[in-house]
């Protein structure tokens, strides 16, 4: 929804006819499809199955689709099958990118787009880097940026709403820009918190330990403020979101508050 944020306000993405619509929903089939080698990955750490092949693209010597991964089990079973959907993301941007491409839309949107095929390219020689250099600082890196790429993806599934076209500009009323100070604050505050716990996850590092808990705190609030900030704009949608992330990152602090225990 138009709030401002880096873009210019009042941004119009596209016409209300099919392309639009076909486009929101391949941007929403690329952002769920996303979450198969984001889960996927994050199980290969936790069970730290991430060295499983010491070669990359082929697994064992044989090509993606011809190592028998149904017949694999354990670390090998995890680790291709994090290979496969990680190339599966790759095949719906491609689709992705020729619907942006192909049709109408604005520049706006194909900026966005094309950002996330060279993110999702990427993403894939990072992950063959992790493997090839057998370095743990690169996993970190490969789950950072990650998370860098689904927010594109996320990004373009709220451009090429309906809800982005027809909501009224808010960054003019200072409710508004409150809104957009207080969500730029969230989205750092957040970053800060998703890198402690990379360190903390990825290499085991003891100041990370000691922040990362504590640090909690500070998104909770940062939330808190963002969803009283957007609760004023009297926007119905915002408001909703604002919501929906407030009760997401208090979830995931009580998440992070039964590990710690």
């Amino acid at each position: 929804m138009p709030v401002g944020f880096t873009f210019p306000a009042g941004i119009k993405v596209m016409n209300q006819g099919s392309d639009l619509r076909w486009l929101h929903r391949l941007a929403w089939l690329t952002a769920i499809i996303a979450l198969l080698p984001i889960s996927l990955g994050a199980v290969v750490t936790t069970v730290d199955a991430g060295m499983a092949f010491a070669d990359w693209p082929t697994s064992h010597g044989q090509g993606m689709l011809a190592f028998p991964w149904l017949q694999s089990k354990g670390d090998e079973f995890l680790e291709h099958g994090h290979r496969l959907a990680g190339m599966l993301v790759g095949l719906v941007t491609l689709a992705l990118t020729a619907v942006a491409f192909g049709t109408e839309c604005r520049s706006q949107v194909r900026g966005v787009v094309a950002g996330i095929l060279v993110g999702v390219i990427a993403q894939g020689l990072l992950g063959g880097w992790r493997v090839l250099a057998d370095e743990r600082v690169i996993a970190m890196l490969h789950a950072l940026f990650a998370a860098v790429v689904f927010s594109l993806m996320a990004l373009l599934v709220v451009m090429t709403g309906r809800q982005w076209q027809s909501e009224a500009p808010l960054t003019k009323a200072a409710t508004g820009r409150l809104a957009q100070w207080t969500g730029i604050v969230l989205v750092l505050v957040l970053s800060i918190q998703y890198v402690l716990g990379s360190l903390l996850r990825h290499l085991g590092s003891a100041h990370a330990w000691l922040v990362h808990p504590w640090f909690a705190l500070a998104v909770v609030i940062a939330a808190i403020g963002f969803a009283v900030a957007c609760w004023q704009t009297q926007a119905a949608a915002l408001r909703r979101g604002a919501l929906l992330v407030l009760g997401l990152i208090t979830a995931q602090a009580l998440l992070g508050v039964v590990t710690w225990g």
